[in-house]
């Protein structure tokens, strides 16, 4: 997330807000206006009530618009910095909701 220079997720949380992107790093705040290009879809997903309610949790703790947000940063994380054998090892392919 980000470019060259915000990629230290422990020291910077960058929050986008339409065109404009914030960047706090150590107290320091530092705003800059970037082009987020967008080819946005429309696709319906079926969760679990406890899982829709968990990123409307997560987008209003770290300001984000709403929960499609929220699923699009775990997406954008998942694809930039994730490992598919961590994410999709079988340990972690378990149904916390099947008895």
């Amino acid at each position: 997330m980000g470019g060259a220079g915000y990629r230290d997720a422990d020291a910077l949380r960058c929050y986008s807000r339409g065109l404009t992107r914030e960047v706090k790093s150590l107290g320091n705040t530092a705003r800059r206006t970037v082009t987020m290009p967008s080819d946005k879809v429309t696709h319906t997903f079926e969760i679990e009530s406890e899982q829709r309610d968990w990123l409307g949790e997560v987008a209003e703790e770290y300001g984000l618009a709403d929960e499609d947000k929220a699923l699009r940063v775990l997406l954008d994380y998942a694809i930039e910095d994730g490992d598919n054998e961590t994410i999709f090892a079988a340990h972690n392919m378990r149904c916390r909701f099947c008895g």
